[in-house]
Protein backbone atom coordinates (compact mmCIF):
# COMPACT_ATOMS: atom_id res chain seq x y z
CA UNK A 1 0.00 0.00 0.00
CA UNK A 2 1.29 3.05 -0.64
CA UNK A 3 0.11 4.87 2.32
CA UNK A 4 2.35 2.07 4.21
CA UNK A 5 5.61 3.10 2.02
CA UNK A 6 5.19 6.59 3.01
CA UNK A 7 4.81 5.76 6.50
CA UNK A 8 8.01 3.56 6.71
CA UNK A 9 9.77 6.23 4.64
CA UNK A 10 9.18 9.04 7.03
CA UNK A 11 9.84 6.85 10.37
CA UNK A 12 12.99 6.30 8.46
CA UNK A 13 13.95 9.34 8.03
CA UNK A 14 13.66 10.24 11.35
CA UNK A 15 15.45 7.20 12.69
CA UNK A 16 14.52 7.40 15.75
CA UNK A 17 14.92 10.92 16.50
CA UNK A 18 11.42 11.55 16.77
CA UNK A 19 8.41 10.45 16.49
CA UNK A 20 4.94 11.79 14.34
CA UNK A 21 2.29 13.06 16.26
CA UNK A 22 -0.94 13.62 15.19
CA UNK A 23 -2.41 17.21 15.72
CA UNK A 24 -6.06 17.34 17.56
CA UNK A 25 -8.10 20.35 17.58
CA UNK A 26 -10.41 19.79 19.94
CA UNK A 27 -11.71 22.72 20.52
CA UNK A 28 -12.54 23.85 16.97
CA UNK A 29 -12.60 21.36 14.25
CA UNK A 30 -10.81 18.40 14.99
CA UNK A 31 -9.89 16.74 11.83
CA UNK A 32 -8.36 12.78 11.02
CA UNK A 33 -7.85 10.57 8.33
CA UNK A 34 -8.43 6.88 9.73
CA UNK A 35 -7.71 3.90 7.90
CA UNK A 36 -10.60 1.50 8.08
CA UNK A 37 -8.85 -2.29 8.00
CA UNK A 38 -5.36 -3.08 6.55
CA UNK A 39 -3.83 -3.82 10.46
CA UNK A 40 -4.10 -0.18 11.13
CA UNK A 41 -1.79 2.89 10.55
CA UNK A 42 1.12 2.28 12.81
CA UNK A 43 3.14 -1.57 10.71
CA UNK A 44 6.13 0.89 10.05
CA UNK A 45 7.41 -0.73 13.64
CA UNK A 46 8.81 2.52 14.70
CA UNK A 47 7.63 4.78 17.20
CA UNK A 48 4.86 6.67 15.08
CA UNK A 49 1.47 7.59 16.60
CA UNK A 50 -2.12 8.71 14.91
CA UNK A 51 -4.68 10.20 16.94
CA UNK A 52 -8.39 10.02 16.49
CA UNK A 53 -10.93 12.92 17.11
CA UNK A 54 -12.19 13.53 20.73
CA UNK A 55 -15.70 14.81 19.02
CA UNK A 56 -16.86 11.34 18.29
CA UNK A 57 -19.38 10.37 20.86
CA UNK A 58 -18.14 6.99 21.45
CA UNK A 59 -14.57 8.24 22.51
CA UNK A 60 -11.33 8.18 20.92
CA UNK A 61 -10.25 6.10 18.56
CA UNK A 62 -6.42 4.66 16.80
CA UNK A 63 -3.59 5.15 20.37
CA UNK A 64 -4.29 7.22 23.11
CA UNK A 65 -2.68 10.62 22.94
CA UNK A 66 -3.45 14.10 21.46
CA UNK A 67 -2.68 17.62 21.14
CA UNK A 68 -5.44 20.29 21.39
CA UNK A 69 -4.42 22.46 18.30
CA UNK A 70 -6.61 25.00 18.78
CA UNK A 71 -6.11 25.89 22.18
CA UNK A 72 -8.18 28.05 24.93
CA UNK A 73 -11.24 29.83 23.31
CA UNK A 74 -13.19 30.14 26.80
CA UNK A 75 -14.23 28.72 29.59
CA UNK A 76 -17.00 26.90 28.44
CA UNK A 77 -14.66 25.33 25.95
CA UNK A 78 -11.90 24.56 28.46
CA UNK A 79 -14.22 22.72 30.74
CA UNK A 80 -15.99 20.71 28.15
CA UNK A 81 -12.94 19.67 27.25
CA UNK A 82 -11.14 18.97 30.89
CA UNK A 83 -14.54 16.83 31.24
CA UNK A 84 -13.88 14.97 28.51
CA UNK A 85 -10.62 14.04 29.15
CA UNK A 86 -11.66 12.66 32.75
CA UNK A 87 -13.88 10.12 30.74
CA UNK A 88 -11.54 9.06 28.56
CA UNK A 89 -8.48 7.53 31.85
CA UNK A 90 -6.38 6.38 29.23
CA UNK A 91 -6.52 9.57 27.11
CA UNK A 92 -3.21 10.82 27.09
CA UNK A 93 -3.91 14.88 26.45
CA UNK A 94 -2.00 17.93 26.14
CA UNK A 95 -3.44 21.34 25.83
CA UNK A 96 -1.27 24.69 24.74
CA UNK A 97 -1.28 27.54 26.35
CA UNK A 98 0.51 30.87 24.93
CA UNK A 99 -0.62 33.20 27.66
CA UNK A 100 -1.21 34.37 30.87
CA UNK A 101 -4.96 34.15 30.32
CA UNK A 102 -4.86 30.92 28.61
CA UNK A 103 -3.29 29.69 31.73
CA UNK A 104 -5.83 31.08 34.23
CA UNK A 105 -8.87 29.71 32.39
CA UNK A 106 -7.06 26.35 31.90
CA UNK A 107 -6.66 26.33 35.61
CA UNK A 108 -9.99 27.58 36.59
CA UNK A 109 -11.86 24.49 34.48
CA UNK A 110 -10.01 22.12 36.74
CA UNK A 111 -11.63 23.74 39.67
CA UNK A 112 -15.24 23.65 38.00
CA UNK A 113 -14.99 19.76 36.80
CA UNK A 114 -15.11 18.90 39.91
CA UNK A 115 -13.30 16.63 42.33
CA UNK A 116 -11.44 14.40 41.10
CA UNK A 117 -10.38 15.79 37.93
CA UNK A 118 -7.10 15.35 36.17
CA UNK A 119 -4.67 17.91 35.96
CA UNK A 120 -4.44 19.59 32.44
CA UNK A 121 -0.95 18.58 30.57
CA UNK A 122 0.13 21.78 29.13
CA UNK A 123 2.72 22.64 26.44
CA UNK A 124 3.72 26.29 26.16
CA UNK A 125 3.17 27.83 22.53
CA UNK A 126 5.86 29.63 20.71
CA UNK A 127 4.27 31.65 17.66
CA UNK A 128 6.37 34.25 16.18
CA UNK A 129 5.59 38.16 14.82
CA UNK A 130 2.64 37.84 11.96
CA UNK A 131 2.00 34.41 12.46
CA UNK A 132 -1.35 32.67 14.03
CA UNK A 133 -1.11 31.66 17.53
CA UNK A 134 1.94 31.35 20.19
CA UNK A 135 4.00 33.52 22.75
CA UNK A 136 5.71 36.42 19.94
CA UNK A 137 9.22 35.57 21.52
CA UNK A 138 11.23 33.22 24.24
CA UNK A 139 10.63 36.15 27.13
CA UNK A 140 6.50 35.74 26.72
CA UNK A 141 6.45 32.08 26.24
CA UNK A 142 9.00 31.75 29.16
CA UNK A 143 6.38 33.72 31.30
CA UNK A 144 3.82 31.91 30.05
CA UNK A 145 6.20 27.74 31.23
CA UNK A 146 6.75 29.63 34.96
CA UNK A 147 2.75 30.59 35.52
CA UNK A 148 1.74 27.09 33.96
CA UNK A 149 4.62 25.68 36.17
CA UNK A 150 3.18 27.91 39.56
CA UNK A 151 -0.35 26.09 39.01
CA UNK A 152 -1.37 23.24 40.68
CA UNK A 153 -3.89 22.41 38.52
CA UNK A 154 -1.29 22.36 35.53
CA UNK A 155 1.12 20.27 34.27
CA UNK A 156 3.69 21.71 31.99
CA UNK A 157 5.01 18.94 29.83
CA UNK A 158 6.92 21.04 26.71
CA UNK A 159 7.28 23.41 24.07
CA UNK A 160 4.94 23.29 21.09
CA UNK A 161 4.81 25.63 17.59
CA UNK A 162 4.69 25.73 13.76
CA UNK A 163 6.82 26.73 11.64
CA UNK A 164 5.29 25.71 8.35
CA UNK A 165 3.69 29.21 7.26
CA UNK A 166 6.88 31.12 7.90
CA UNK A 167 7.19 33.24 4.75
CA UNK A 168 10.55 35.46 5.19
CA UNK A 169 11.10 38.38 2.92
CA UNK A 170 14.28 37.24 1.57
CA UNK A 171 12.35 34.21 -0.05
CA UNK A 172 14.89 31.54 1.94
CA UNK A 173 12.27 29.70 4.32
CA UNK A 174 14.44 27.10 5.30
CA UNK A 175 17.33 29.00 6.93
CA UNK A 176 14.07 31.45 8.39
CA UNK A 177 12.72 27.88 9.69
CA UNK A 178 15.71 26.82 10.71
CA UNK A 179 16.50 30.15 12.84
CA UNK A 180 13.39 29.53 14.32
CA UNK A 181 13.41 25.88 15.82
CA UNK A 182 17.14 27.68 17.26
CA UNK A 183 15.13 29.38 19.26
CA UNK A 184 12.64 26.70 20.10
CA UNK A 185 15.78 24.83 21.13
CA UNK A 186 16.71 27.89 23.61
CA UNK A 187 13.29 28.23 24.81
CA UNK A 188 13.27 24.72 26.01
CA UNK A 189 16.52 25.10 27.29
CA UNK A 190 16.21 27.94 29.45
CA UNK A 191 12.79 26.27 30.95
CA UNK A 192 14.98 22.96 31.45
CA UNK A 193 17.23 24.73 33.33
CA UNK A 194 15.07 26.15 35.77
CA UNK A 195 13.11 22.95 36.44
CA UNK A 196 9.51 23.73 35.21
CA UNK A 197 8.91 21.06 33.15
CA UNK A 198 6.77 18.00 35.25
CA UNK A 199 7.16 15.41 32.33
CA UNK A 200 10.59 13.04 31.68
CA UNK A 201 11.23 13.88 29.28
CA UNK A 202 9.89 16.86 28.57
CA UNK A 203 8.06 17.23 24.87
CA UNK A 204 9.11 19.59 22.01
CA UNK A 205 6.64 18.81 19.12
CA UNK A 206 7.07 20.97 15.64
CA UNK A 207 7.33 19.99 12.15
CA UNK A 208 4.86 20.45 9.53
CA UNK A 209 4.86 18.78 6.64
CA UNK A 210 7.61 20.62 4.81
CA UNK A 211 10.62 21.36 7.23
CA UNK A 212 10.00 18.32 9.32
CA UNK A 213 13.65 17.30 8.85
CA UNK A 214 15.06 20.91 10.11
CA UNK A 215 13.59 20.32 12.78
CA UNK A 216 14.49 16.83 13.57
CA UNK A 217 18.07 18.00 12.81
CA UNK A 218 17.97 21.32 14.92
CA UNK A 219 16.74 19.26 17.66
CA UNK A 220 18.12 16.17 17.59
CA UNK A 221 19.97 15.84 20.86
CA UNK A 222 18.60 18.50 23.09
CA UNK A 223 17.56 15.69 25.25
CA UNK A 224 13.80 16.48 24.62
CA UNK A 225 10.70 14.08 22.93
CA UNK A 226 10.99 15.79 19.79
CA UNK A 227 7.48 14.64 17.93
CA UNK A 228 7.06 16.19 14.37
CA UNK A 229 3.17 16.72 13.29
CA UNK A 230 3.77 16.29 9.81
CA UNK A 231 0.12 15.20 8.80
CA UNK A 232 0.29 15.76 4.80
CA UNK A 233 2.97 12.50 4.83
CA UNK A 234 -0.38 10.39 4.70
CA UNK A 235 -1.14 11.32 1.27
CA UNK A 236 1.54 13.12 -0.09
CA UNK A 237 0.56 15.72 -3.05
CA UNK A 238 1.39 16.59 -6.30
CA UNK A 239 2.10 20.70 -5.74
CA UNK A 240 3.28 22.10 -2.42
CA UNK A 241 4.55 19.44 -0.76
CA UNK A 242 6.10 18.09 -3.37
CA UNK A 243 8.24 21.10 -4.14
CA UNK A 244 9.27 20.52 -0.73
CA UNK A 245 9.91 16.92 -1.07
CA UNK A 246 12.37 17.49 -3.77
CA UNK A 247 14.10 20.19 -1.47
CA UNK A 248 14.19 17.47 1.66
CA UNK A 249 16.06 14.73 -1.08
CA UNK A 250 18.39 17.26 -2.07
CA UNK A 251 19.68 18.41 1.23
CA UNK A 252 19.45 14.95 2.77
CA UNK A 253 20.92 12.86 0.32
CA UNK A 254 18.04 10.84 0.00
CA UNK A 255 16.99 8.91 -3.21
CA UNK A 256 13.77 8.11 -2.49
CA UNK A 257 11.10 10.39 -1.07
CA UNK A 258 7.25 10.45 -0.18
CA UNK A 259 4.97 9.46 -3.14
CA UNK A 260 1.84 11.00 -4.15
CA UNK A 261 -1.52 8.72 -3.00
CA UNK A 262 -4.48 11.08 -3.32
CA UNK A 263 -6.09 11.30 -6.92
CA UNK A 264 -9.62 12.66 -7.74
CA UNK A 265 -11.23 11.05 -10.68
CA UNK A 266 -13.68 13.22 -12.88
CA UNK A 267 -15.20 12.18 -16.53
CA UNK A 268 -14.96 14.52 -19.56
CA UNK A 269 -18.41 15.80 -19.91
CA UNK A 270 -17.82 17.94 -22.65
CA UNK A 271 -15.46 18.66 -25.53
CA UNK A 272 -16.85 22.30 -26.76
CA UNK A 273 -13.87 23.68 -28.44
CA UNK A 274 -10.56 22.05 -29.48
CA UNK A 275 -8.21 21.61 -26.56
CA UNK A 276 -10.85 22.37 -24.17
CA UNK A 277 -12.27 19.47 -21.51
CA UNK A 278 -15.07 20.46 -19.31
CA UNK A 279 -14.56 17.58 -16.22
CA UNK A 280 -17.23 16.87 -13.61
CA UNK A 281 -15.35 17.67 -10.54
CA UNK A 282 -14.79 21.64 -9.33
CA UNK A 283 -14.10 23.25 -6.14
CA UNK A 284 -16.92 20.88 -4.09
CA UNK A 285 -14.52 17.73 -4.62
CA UNK A 286 -10.68 19.11 -4.36
CA UNK A 287 -8.90 21.72 -3.02
CA UNK A 288 -7.90 24.99 -4.66
CA UNK A 289 -6.00 27.28 -1.94
CA UNK A 290 -2.59 26.18 -3.08
CA UNK A 291 -3.34 25.37 -6.79
CA UNK A 292 -5.52 24.31 -9.22
CA UNK A 293 -5.21 19.90 -9.45
CA UNK A 294 -2.66 18.57 -12.28
CA UNK A 295 -3.98 16.11 -14.61
CA UNK A 296 -1.99 12.73 -13.99
CA UNK A 297 -3.72 9.57 -16.07
CA UNK A 298 -6.27 9.21 -18.25
CA UNK A 299 -9.09 6.22 -18.76
CA UNK A 300 -11.00 4.88 -21.70
CA UNK A 301 -13.58 2.40 -21.43
CA UNK A 302 -12.15 1.28 -18.31
CA UNK A 303 -9.07 0.08 -19.30
CA UNK A 304 -6.22 0.89 -17.26
CA UNK A 305 -4.94 4.43 -16.39
CA UNK A 306 -2.31 5.56 -18.84
CA UNK A 307 0.24 8.46 -17.56
CA UNK A 308 -1.41 11.83 -18.95
CA UNK A 309 0.97 14.72 -20.01
CA UNK A 310 0.73 18.10 -21.54
CA UNK A 311 -2.38 18.97 -20.01
CA UNK A 312 -3.55 21.58 -17.50
CA UNK A 313 -6.23 22.86 -15.26
CA UNK A 314 -6.72 26.10 -15.73
CA UNK A 315 -9.98 26.96 -14.34
CA UNK A 316 -12.70 25.67 -12.01
CA UNK A 317 -16.11 26.16 -10.99
CA UNK A 318 -18.15 24.27 -8.06
CA UNK A 319 -18.49 21.64 -9.73
CA UNK A 320 -16.40 21.49 -13.15
CA UNK A 321 -13.11 22.31 -14.07
CA UNK A 322 -11.55 23.06 -17.59
CA UNK A 323 -8.32 21.54 -18.76
CA UNK A 324 -6.63 22.42 -21.90
CA UNK A 325 -4.63 19.65 -23.85
CA UNK A 326 -2.43 19.70 -26.79
CA UNK A 327 -3.71 18.62 -30.56
CA UNK A 328 -1.13 15.81 -29.69
CA UNK A 329 -2.97 14.14 -26.63
CA UNK A 330 -6.48 12.36 -27.75
CA UNK A 331 -9.46 13.52 -25.24
CA UNK A 332 -12.86 12.22 -25.92
CA UNK A 333 -16.18 12.75 -23.99
CA UNK A 334 -16.46 10.18 -21.19
CA UNK A 335 -13.04 9.70 -20.72
CA UNK A 336 -11.96 9.40 -16.64
CA UNK A 337 -8.90 12.07 -16.11
CA UNK A 338 -6.95 11.47 -12.91
CA UNK A 339 -5.94 14.32 -10.83
CA UNK A 340 -3.64 14.85 -8.18
CA UNK A 341 -4.18 17.79 -6.15
CA UNK A 342 -1.79 20.62 -3.71
CA UNK A 343 -1.95 20.51 -0.10
CA UNK A 344 -4.09 17.09 0.66
CA UNK A 345 -5.93 18.66 3.33
CA UNK A 346 -8.26 21.12 1.68
CA UNK A 347 -9.51 17.99 -0.62
CA UNK A 348 -10.24 15.56 2.32
CA UNK A 349 -12.88 17.70 4.09
CA UNK A 350 -14.38 17.25 0.98
CA UNK A 351 -15.29 13.61 1.39
CA UNK A 352 -16.47 11.83 3.75
CA UNK A 353 -15.55 8.49 2.52
CA UNK A 354 -12.31 7.98 0.36
CA UNK A 355 -11.61 4.47 -1.40
CA UNK A 356 -8.03 2.36 -1.17
CA UNK A 357 -7.00 1.10 -3.79
CA UNK A 358 -4.20 -1.29 -5.17
CA UNK A 359 -1.78 -0.60 -8.11
CA UNK A 360 -4.33 -2.20 -10.60
CA UNK A 361 -7.41 0.57 -9.15
CA UNK A 362 -8.66 -2.52 -7.34
CA UNK A 363 -11.08 -0.86 -4.31
CA UNK A 364 -9.29 -2.93 -1.25
CA UNK A 365 -10.62 -0.63 1.28
CA UNK A 366 -11.83 2.53 2.52
CA UNK A 367 -10.82 6.07 4.73
CA UNK A 368 -12.57 7.04 6.85
CA UNK A 369 -12.21 11.18 7.24
CA UNK A 370 -13.51 13.11 10.20
CA UNK A 371 -13.65 17.15 9.83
Amino acid sequence: MAWKHRLALIAAALSGAACIFGLLHCGASASFLNPVGDGGATDAGSDVHLFGDARNDTGLFGDTGAVDGGGIDGATSATLQLLAVNASPDLDFYMLVDSLEGVRLASAAVGRAGPGSRQIQVLVERGYPGGRTGSRNNDMALEVARAARAAPQLRLCGVETFEGLIKPKDGRPAQAVADFVDEIGALYETCAAENLFERAPPIVTAGGSSFYDIVVDRLAGSGAQVMTRSGCYVSHDTGVYEAEQKRILAATGENEGLINALEVWARVQSCPEPGLAILTAGKRDFGTDSGLPVPLFVSRDGASPQALTGCEIFASNDQHAYMRFPATVLVTVGDQIGLGVSHPCTTFDKWQILFLVNDAYDIVGALKTYF
